[in-house]
């Protein structure tokens, strides 16, 4: 069976940290960039000290990540950092 690509952005909240019960969720149906390279902190603005805000997609072989950053340079419009990926669809 084919399935469809899905990219599902999301400032997903406190819930969603590494090691979290949502994130194995989330990691059985997506692939979350960054887990396994450690992602970049993303909350609170301006002084971070967790990821909650993820780029996740599937399947996992529907894209290929270019690049994943963070806009650190953002830091008055929220109080979590903007994540900010391309990807090339398969």
């Amino acid at each position: 069976m084919r399935i469809n690509p899905c990219a599902c952005p999301g400032r997903y909240q406190r819930r969603s940290r590494r090691g979290s019960a949502t994130m194995a969720t989330f990691q059985k149906y997506f692939t979350v960039n960054c887990l396994s390279d450690g992602a970049p902190w993303t909350a609170p603005a301006p002084r971070p000290t967790y990821a909650c805000d993820w780029l996740i997609y599937a399947p996992n072989d529907a894209f290929i990540v270019k690049a994943y950053n963070v806009c650190y340079w953002a830091n008055e419009e929220s109080d979590h950092y903007p994540v900010v990926a391309t990807y090339v669809i398969k």
